[in-house]
């Protein structure tokens, strides 16, 4: 199955490892990364802080990692590998996903998410974007509105507390009204989350610990 490895440095971990709690987030995220993966850049080795990767078969999925935390999100794109090795990315809301498209689309987000916007100060900026890119709102839409399927593992000994917050843990799901925590019994990697997720594989078994 086609995977794709992008190291990054440490101004792209910072936002790559930004707190993800709302659509916005999610968006803002998964557009960055997709600039990235537009044109990659290799930092020397003393300079990868984190590792971004494209895995793509039945499911398509982004990846982070880094020490102690790895977490996936749904990559709704559809994903172009040319012979030169270069990726392209398209959707059902827009044909061609590339820098412009990306830049006009996160802008328009940075105004959406400014206090107090008023209706037709919205209306505005997309008119605005629009004007740049007749897909840029249809493009936002659909990453406001698709499933995020945000999964994240943790190795958290700060934080540990026995049963109630294993140091080794999946965080399921974002927001605090629906998050919920699976703990592991061992240090997890990037391979057994991608395993976990993966629905062309066995399937992983939830079961209690038994605490006698």
């Amino acid at each position: 199955m086609p995977q794709y490895v992008f190291h990054l440095d440490g101004n792209q971990t910072r936002w790559a490892f930004s707190a993800v709690r709302s659509k916005y987030d999610y968006a803002e995220i998964l557009l960055s990364a997709t600039k990235v993966m537009l044109t990659p850049t290799l930092p020397r080795e003393d300079q990868i802080a984190s590792t971004l990767v494209l895995h793509i078969a039945k499911m398509s999925r982004l990846f982070f990692a880094k020490p102690k935390k790895i977490y996936s999100v749904n990559f709704p794109f559809i994903t172009t590998c040319h012979q030169d090795l270069s990726l392209s990315f398209s959707s059902h809301a827009h044909p061609k996903i590339d820098h412009r498209a990306t830049s006009i689309a996160l802008g328009l987000l940075t105004e959406i998410k400014r206090p107090g916007i008023t209706a037709l100060d919205l209306a505005t900026h997309v008119d605005e974007a629009t004007q740049l890119d007749p897909h840029a709102w249809d493009l936002l839409l659909e990453l406001l509105t698709v499933e995020d399927g945000y999964v994240r593992y943790d190795d958290d000994e700060e934080n540990a507390d026995g049963d109630r917050h294993p140091q080794h843990h999946v965080d399921v799901f974002y927001s605090n009204h629906t998050k919920f925590k699976l703990g592991l019994l061992s240090q997890g990697s990037q391979d057994d989350l991608f395993d976990m997720l993966n629905i062309l594989t066995d399937c992983h078994y939830v079961s209690r610990r038994n605490r006698y």
